[in-house]
């Protein structure tokens, strides 16, 4: 396998390490490294890979991931949380939901629901993705629907800019989606409260956490 140290990239992301008897979070930046679905597939295919990572990538080869962008330098190492966040990704790159997937992929997903409501997480934007691709449209506006209510409440409840997170861009790609889901008259009620979101946090103040 080519050496993918080649590919070491620095997260935007921070990890916080909260001390007991400290007010505010030390930061350390987390190193990642991006890894070609190539490689990923090479490594996982020795047979004592565990059979439901196997599984997993069969679903990113058909939803055409191609990138890895993981915690772990070595795929051995890949968990199911490193196959979400490479799913949602190549989701998020197309975030109106336009694309539709081919009669064999989208058998592919269905082969695996379990395994991908039990990786993605029964109510999240990866599920919904899915559930838009195999037809259940209205079980993923009303998924998609709760998720961005949840975020609007959440991000209209914050008293300060939030540290080195972008809840705007999270409830954007939750936005982009419904859009896809619904007429535009029934976007203006979601449009409205991404307004004031938008509102709300550009007049937070800064976060008071120092590194």
């Amino acid at each position: 396998m080519k050496k993918v140290s080649n590919c070491l990239v620095w997260a935007f992301g921070f990890l916080f390490i909260l001390g007991t008897s400290q007010s505010h979070a030390d930061a350390m930046y987390i190193q990642l490294h991006k890894i070609p679905i190539a490689d990923v597939a090479r490594t996982l295919s020795k047979p004592n890979t565990k059979k439901d990572l196997q599984q997993l990538l069969t679903v990113a080869q058909a939803i055409k991931v191609e990138t890895f962008t993981s915690r772990h330098l070595n795929p051995s190492t890949f968990d199911r949380r490193d196959f979400a966040e490479a799913m949602e990704l190549k989701m998020q790159s197309q975030p109106k939901w336009n694309s539709k997937l081919s009669a064999e992929s989208l058998s592919i997903i269905n082969q695996h629901s379990d395994l991908l409501t039990e990786t993605m997480g029964a109510n999240s934007y990866g599920q919904a993705w899915f559930l838009k691709q195999r037809g259940q449209t209205i079980a993923a506006n009303k998924m998609l629907q709760d998720l961005f209510q949840n975020k609007y409440t959440a991000i209209m409840q914050m008293r300060m800019q939030p540290f080195m997170q972008a809840p705007l861009s999270e409830i954007q790609f939750l936005r982009d989606a419904l859009g896809s889901v619904n007429s535009p008259q029934e976007m203006q009620a979601v449009d409205s409260q991404l307004q004031k979101v938008k509102i709300h946090v550009s007049n937070l103040p800064p976060s008071n956490i120092q590194t």
